[in-house]
């Protein structure tokens, strides 16, 4: 028997790849198991005939690994038809799995992780079904592991029980439940999504070796890959929210089987921290849920920092208030020492990409938004602070001119001492306690040298630019627009930006004996609004018993909108032609609009009704049996996955029309074609033989007419 080892250790790897220290690492603990060899086929089964037909049990084995500490099927083939379904038994503690061709779909053709080295799987036949089969090729096999080591000379962590905090596998991470149901966990436990596929619950003691033990399916969640947003950008920028299907054995979502979350506020002044999670230990508590408190220790902006015990498996822990249950960000890294200096770090709710994310809708204090404007004569400068706060009031300013010169006025004057460029930052405070920091280059001449300036005149986005540098001969312009176009090498040029809102305009010149200087201002643009009348459609999603409204409008010109439903403010957000409304288990009829927020020009009313777990725009999904032309073009998958040799990907296509079904490796570079051509609408499949692949992550990706859509897969050899 031929067995294919798969070691996933990838928090050291990471820490390489960020360019962080040692002593910052990323805390995950990736689970270590086999893939081996199993070969079961059931034949094909078709129901008993006659008016008193049954569902009946066409088939029964026992797929067994002596001594494995768990195992988990991985399906090569299931045809289950309307109503046909599996039966999974663990022989160790009797937990139990059902899985219908939905729930199969769900689990991507594998089932939940099983205690034990023994599984009992039956076949049942319902009336009308033909064809009813079960095949595998391998099965995943769990290795009795080594825990890691500890983070300082003692570790505090004691035992918990908060039915909010969940195990992520099978990267090894936290991810735990906040007030509309979804998940939040750490940015670089979901960046490799073949690593991410479920959440746990009720999780039990581990093996006296370390080795995991899992609940039962009951307590098993599968993730919704398509709702993953994250951000694996290093400390203080590293977060993620997505959401789970609901269970497939009991219907229930987490938070409803849970019947608990997390309140998420924006606070970096809690004097104690605590971390619940799933780090690594020794014995029977590796990798079950533990918990400790430390002191805050100099949280600041989008980083909280702290000195509570963690450990590999706690990134994505929540950082919680001690005094008030709160949550106030996502534990990211540990950074820790024997002597116990050092501290641990998470991304604080003030990252506005993660707060945004989080879509709390009021429950805490938005940030202010820093900005300034300055004018100057020879060494003696002005400045006018801008910034505004969207929920209250600005209170604090701090001035740094980068001359060692600070203020705490709004608006200072300053004179410098010397002829240079200056990087001078302003941070201010709102009345909440929240703060952001704008800085800008300011270039002073005492009137005796050469220098570099510029004036300018804008008409909505269209502006024209003209160079007023003095005191050499200059050959050579080069102007940063700030808005990620290609500079331009004209003394006077015209250049249209790209949407509403600030850039930092810089001009360098070079005289004829080469040297340089140069001028910035912030250059702040309005108008050109879109063109045209603002045309929004609105469509329910929904996944579970909870609904979305998915908005999508246009034209988007880049700027912000204001989202309202039903007459009421909803969110200001960006205006990139997209809003997800996450509604909940709710009923009724929504009529939404979208208005630009500096115009006030409005889109028509867009409109969906909800009834009884229905919608006028049903949700996206694939009808599979009977022949039904699915509703949507949709990915279906991919199986088995990881696989050794070959994976068969299924999609469904609403229309028939031109389609390409491609494989790439993470270079981009095109590896294999699955289909090309014109096929009609239905459900189908194509395969992939890797023979000549090496092993790793692969993309594939779905197109026709104006559809992409892109899947994963592992090969593992």
């Amino acid at each position: 028997m031929r067995t294919f080892v798969r070691h996933l250790t990838v928090a050291l790897s990471l820490a390489i790849l960020l360019g962080l220290s040692a002593t910052v690492m990323a805390q995950t603990a990736p689970l270590n198991y086999q893939l081996q060899r199993y070969t079961l086929d059931s034949g094909t089964h078709a129901s008993r005939v006659g008016p008193d037909a049954t569902t009946y049990r066409a088939y029964y084995d026992v797929v067994e690994i002596p001594g494995a500490p768990w195992l988990r099927l991985t399906f090569s083939e299931v045809v289950l038809d309307q109503g046909s379904y599996l039966v999974l038994t663990s022989r160790q503690d009797g937990a139990r799995q059902r899985l219908d061709a939905v729930a199969l779909d769900q689990w991507q053709h594998t089932s939940a992780y099983f205690n034990g080295d023994a599984i009992e799987i039956e076949l049942y036949v319902a009336p009308g079904d033909e064809s009813v089969r079960v095949r595998m090729d391998q099965v995943v096999v769990g290795e009795h592991g080594v825990p890691e080591s500890q983070c300082g000379p003692v570790d505090d962590r004691t035992s918990s029980n908060d039915p909010a905090v969940g195990r992520l596998l099978d990267i090894g991470c936290t991810a735990w439940i906040i007030a509309d149901g979804r998940f939040v966990s750490a940015g670089h436990c979901l960046s490799s999504t073949f690593l991410v596929d479920v959440v746990e619950f009720n999780v039990p003691l581990s093996l006296s070796n370390g080795t995991l033990q899992h609940p039962g399916p009951e307590d098993q969640y599968t993730v919704d890959i398509g709702s993953i947003e994250s951000v694996n950008g290093g400390v203080g920028n590293d977060w993620g929210v997505f959401e789970v299907f609901d269970n497939t054995q009991t219907g229930l979502s987490p938070i409803e089987a849970q019947g608990a979350s997390f309140n998420v506020v924006q606070d970096l002044g809690p004097a104690t921290i605590r971390i619940t999670g799933y780090g690594v230990d020794s014995g029977s508590d590796n990798q079950t849920q533990q918990t400790h408190t430390g002191p805050n220790v100099g949280s600041s902006g989008t980083t909280m920092n702290y000195q509570t015990d963690t450990e590999g498996g706690n990134s994505g822990s929540p950082v919680i208030d001690e005094a008030t249950g709160n949550a106030v960000g996502v534990h990211t890294h540990g950074g820790c020492s024997t002597s116990g200096g050092g501290n641990n770090s998470g991304t604080s709710t003030f990252n506005s990409a993660f707060w945004d994310a989080l879509d709390i809708g009021g429950g805490g204090n938005t940030p202010p938004n820093a900005g300034f404007t300055f004018s100057c004569t020879g060494l003696a400068c002005a400045f006018a602070d801008s910034s505004a706060d969207p929920d209250g009031a600005v209170v604090a300013w701090d001035w740094d001119f980068d001359d060692g010169g600070t203020s705490s006025a709004q608006n200072p004057a300053h004179t410098f001492a010397a002829p240079g460029t200056y990087a001078v930052a302003l941070m201010v405070t709102d009345d909440g306690g929240a703060s952001d920091t704008a800085a800008q280059n300011v270039t002073v001449t005492d009137g005796s040298g050469p220098m570099a300036a510029f004036s300018y005149s804008c008409t909505d986005l269209a502006c024209d630019f003209t160079d007023q540098s003095s005191g050499a001969t200059f050959v050579r312009w080069a102007w940063d627009f700030g808005d990620g176009s290609s500079l331009s090498r004209v003394q006077n040029p015209a250049h249209t930006f790209p949407a509403e809102g600030s850039y930092t305009v810089m001009l360098t010149v070079n005289d004829d004996a080469r040297t340089a200087y140069s001028a910035s201002q912030v250059v702040t643009v309005t108008g050109g609004g879109g063109g045209g009348d603002i045309v929004l459609t609105a469509t329910a999603i929904q996944q579970g018993s909870r609904w979305t409204g998915d908005l999508t409008w246009s034209p988007a010109d880049g700027g912000s909108v204001d989202v309202f439903r039903n007459g009421a403010l909803v969110r200001s957000t960006a205006d990139d032609g997209a809003f997800a409304d996450r509604l909940g288990a709710v009923s009724g009829t929504f009529d939404y609009q979208v208005c630009e927020t500096d115009s006030g020009d409005c889109s028509n009313l867009a409109s969906i009704t909800i009834e009884s777990g229905a919608a006028s725009a049903e949700a996206p999904g694939a009808s599979l049996g009977g022949g039904e032309v699915p509703e949507v073009t949709a990915l279906l998958g991919a199986y088995p996955n990881p696989f050794t040799q070959a994976a068969t990907v299924r999609y469904a296509l609403a229309e028939s029309g031109a389609v390409e079904l491609a494989v790439y490796n993470l270079l981009g570079q095109r590896v294999a074609v699955l289909a090309s051509g014109t096929w009609e609408a239905g459900t189908h499949e194509a395969r992939l033989d890797a023979a000549a692949l090496p092993s790793g992550v692969y993309v594939y990706r779905l197109r026709t007419g104006e559809t992409v859509l892109t899947g994963r897969l592992m090969l593992v050899r």
